[in-house]
């Protein structure tokens, strides 16, 4: 009877233990499963390789800022300069040559401003210059002038201008030469701004551009009102080039420039 009952105890025991052993295994396999999935594994760099990197990673930083550089500095497409009919127009460097030829260029500013050389253009000063029959005063012979050619009558001094334009067409240029400096005497500051320029015109058609230069530059120093003013400027380009002057060429040329593109 007491052996059964020993053996009972035992069997009880050792299940109760194998229970207990169970559930513990059981909980720690629980336990180590939801730390797995809260903690991930670390994984330790050296010091080597963070350095290198950490070098990479500023020559891609280095690289990104260059090329981003690169792209502000490229060189905006030039713009094409203001073009007058059909022809660029840009400022010469002093020595380089100028956009526009400059025979080109008096040739446009002659059909834009009548020619003194016309008879249309003295026959115009009819309307411009009122009649005057005021004598002008006397002039010291000490002054070195003979007399001022106060003429009383402009229709007269517009019928020298004519007579020197028949002059010029047979080539007697010292007769038209003579007439033309009694006509820069006149009171009428119309009559005198167009025998400045046929004395200009006349003086340049003969190849002496020096004398033509300085009589296209009193034009334009002393009668700045008149149209005039820009076809001196015309021909005081052409004078330069004839003259080798690259300097004065470019200035002539820089102030006609701007008239065009303020205009």
């Amino acid at each position: 009877m007491k052996a059964p009952l020993a053996l009972l105890l035992i069997c009880n025991a050792l299940f109760f233990t194998s229970c207990s052993s169970l559930l513990s295994h059981r909980g720690q396999t629980v336990d180590s499963l939801q730390q797995g999935e809260s903690t991930a594994p670390t994984t330790m760099v050296s010091k080597d390789q963070y350095d290198e990197l950490a070098r990479k990673y500023q020559e891609l930083l280095n690289l990104s800022k260059n090329q981003i550089a690169k792209t502000e500095a490229a060189p905006v497409a030039p713009v094409a300069p203001h073009v007058i009919d059909g022809n660029a127009q840009t400022k010469p460097e002093v020595g380089a040559s100028t956009a526009i030829d400059p025979s080109d260029l008096v040739n446009r500013i002659d059909k834009a401003i009548p020619d003194t050389a016309t008879i249309d253009s003295v026959d115009a000063l009819k309307t411009e210059a009122p009649l005057s029959h005021e004598k002008g005063p006397p002039v010291p012979t000490s002054m070195g002038v003979q007399q001022v050619n106060n003429t009383d009558d402009i229709d007269e001094q517009i019928s020298r201008l004519r007579e020197v334009q028949e002059l010029v067409k047979v080539n007697k240029f010292d007769a038209a030469l003579t007439l033309l400096k009694g006509l820069e005497n006149s009171k009428e500051k119309q009559i005198v701004v167009r025998a400045k320029m046929m004395l200009g015109d006349l003086l340049f058609n003969q190849g002496e551009f020096d004398l033509a230069s300085q009589v296209y530059e009193e034009v334009i120093k002393k009668y700045a009102f008149s149209g005039y003013v820009l076809k001196a400027l015309g021909k005081l380009v052409s004078c330069s080039e004839k003259l080798k002057q690259p300097e004065k060429q470019a200035k002539y040329y820089s102030l006609l420039h701007d008239f065009f593109e303020a205009s």
